[in-house]
């Protein structure tokens, strides 16, 4: 697996320079900023619009869909920034508990998120942190194994088409319990495991090709069913196979260290 630096640092840096002030103030600076100065770019972005009133009832999107989120190389530099926060031990959003009042009356008018996360249901990778953001901020869907399937992908369909998010993030994670499983058998996995496994195709032949090279089969497996996953987001979901097609949305793989606490990005699944 090439390092995520190298496969896409250059986007972020290239986003990151242009939003990383407007989305990820210091710690100092962001302890002393309005809540309300500290929203996404998404609800910041329409200020001048909403100074003038004319305008800003000519922006008002339908009932059913809203004003597009931070563009994906946006959204993937403000989770890269906050990354990099939690695991040098310096988070900022999701430790700040000052303004939680603030926060929760802010969000109760409505939700912002700026990406989506598809991630495994394994306690020790919640987004939110490992991310270093705040509540609003992340459209979250979870299940053992980060899998692709109809709920999950109906949640999704529902983030890109009425809350305007544009990057989806599917984040398998290090010594994941769900590939370990599915990778070890080649027997049916017994109850309603069998359904992560039916979701899983291909991946018990892919470790075990890569064991008999000597090496653990299990981060290879991990980051395989990543970008499997994502790719299954397209295939099985109409409407974020044309969002992506039409370059409206990105969909990232990625896999956390549970360790180091990194969160390495891989190449975007293509839609085309």
């Amino acid at each position: 697996m090439q390092p995520t630096h190298l496969l896409i640092a250059p986007l972020v840096l290239a986003a990151f320079v242009g939003c990383a002030e407007r989305h990820d103030p210091p710690a100092a600076k962001a302890a002393t900023e309005p809540v309300a100065e500290r929203r996404t770019h998404a609800e910041t972005a329409d200020a001048p619009a909403k100074a003038d009133g004319a305008k800003a009832e000519a922006a008002k999107p339908s009932a059913h869909h809203v004003a597009a989120g931070p563009s994906p190389l946006e959204a993937i530099a403000r989770l890269s920034a906050g990354n990099a926060r939690f695991a040098s031990g310096r988070r900022s959003r999701s430790a700040d508990a000052t303004d939680d009042a603030e926060e929760r009356t802010l969000t109760a008018k409505g939700q912002h998120p700026f990406a989506a996360v598809l991630t495994c249901s394994d306690s020790r990778l919640p987004p939110e942190l490992l991310f270093d953001q705040s509540i609003g901020d992340i459209f979250v869907v979870r299940n053992a194994g980060n899998v692709a399937e109809p709920v999950g992908e109906g949640s999704l369909e529902y983030g890109v088409e009425h809350l305007g998010v544009r990057l989806i993030v599917v984040l398998g994670h290090a010594a994941c319990g769900a590939v370990k499983a599915v990778s070890g058998t080649e027997q049916p996995l017994p109850g309603n495991l069998a359904a992560i496994q039916r979701n899983m195709p291909g991946l018990q032949v892919y470790a075990a090709t890569i064991a008999k090279t000597g090496k653990d089969p299990i981060p290879a497996a991990v980051a395989r069913n990543a970008s499997d996953q994502a790719t299954a987001l397209l295939r099985e979901s109409e409407a974020l196979r044309k969002a992506a097609e039409a370059g409206t949305i990105a969909i990232v793989p990625a896999v956390y260290d549970i360790e180091s606490g990194l969160v390495d990005f891989l190449p975007p699944v293509d839609g085309h």
